[in-house]
């Protein structure tokens, strides 16, 4: 791995899943609250707010899109 925080996700339940590397500590911190955030909403069956919070902004009206 290179230089840095690392997390492992586990992704289902067999032991496979990914390393995120982080390039401080801070920012590794900063990811594991919003994954366990996610993980809490999901639980609560609150995704909807999750789903509008990580939806791209739409373009204002009238606004110069060139």
């Amino acid at each position: 791995l290179p230089p840095g925080a690392a997390l492992w996700l586990q992704l289902g339940r067999r032991p496979t899943g990914m390393y995120l590397v982080a390039s401080t500590q801070e920012d590794a911190d900063g990811w594991l609250d919003a994954l366990l955030l996610a993980g809490y909403l999901s639980g609560a069956n609150r995704l909807g707010p999750l789903r509008q919070t990580l939806q791209p902004l739409s373009p204002s009206p009238g606004a110069n899109n060139a």
